[in-house]
C-alpha cells in the first residue's frame, strides 16, 4: 500500500473500500503499516497460501463465466470505474486477470465497415 503513496491523492479510497481496508489492516497491510510474510507463523503462512490458492480458483471461475462466446471469442463488458464494480472485488480481480488495463464497454467499441451506405465497398488503401 505504501509503494505509490503519491498516487493515492488521485484515487482516494471510496466508501466501498472501508471494510476491506479494515480487514487488511488487521494483518499489517495499509498506509503506514508493514507486512512481512516471513515474520508470520507457519500456521498463518499456510492459511495465507491456501487462501491465495482458493482465491485464484474463484477468479479463474469468474473469468471463465464472464461475457458470452461469439465465434470462439469471449465477449464481455468486464472493465469499468469504481461505480461499475459496486465493491465487487471478485469481478474487479477477474477483469484485471482477463485484460488488465481493459477499457470500459464504450471505450472498447471500435466500429469498422467496408461498405458505404450498405451499397459500395469503401477503399481501404
Amino acid at each position: 500500500m505504501d509503494t505509490c503513496p503519491g498516487s493515492r491523492q488521485f484515487a482516494p479510497p471510496g466508501p466501498e473500500e472501508k471494510d476491506i481496508r479494515a480487514k487488511l489492516a488487521k494483518i499489517g497491510v495499509g498506509p503506514g503499516k508493514s507486512f512481512n510474510f516471513k515474520d508470520l507463523s507457519l500456521k498463518h503462512k499456510l492459511e495465507i497460501g491456501l487462501g491465495m490458492k482458493e482465491g485464484e480458483k474463484k477468479v479463474e471461475e469468474k473469468v471463465a463465466g464472464m461475457g458470452k462466446r461469439i465465434n470462439g471469442w469471449l465477449v464481455a463488458s468486464a472493465c469499468g470505474n469504481r461505480d461499475f464494480y459496486h465493491g465487487d472485488w471478485l469481478r474487479r480481480a477477474a477483469a484485471a486477470k482477463a485484460g488488465i488495463y481493459g477499457n470500459d464497454a464504450v471505450g472498447a467499441t471500435y466500429p469498422l465497415t467496408t461498405t458505404a451506405g450498405g451499397r459500395s465497398r469503401v477503399k481501404t488503401h
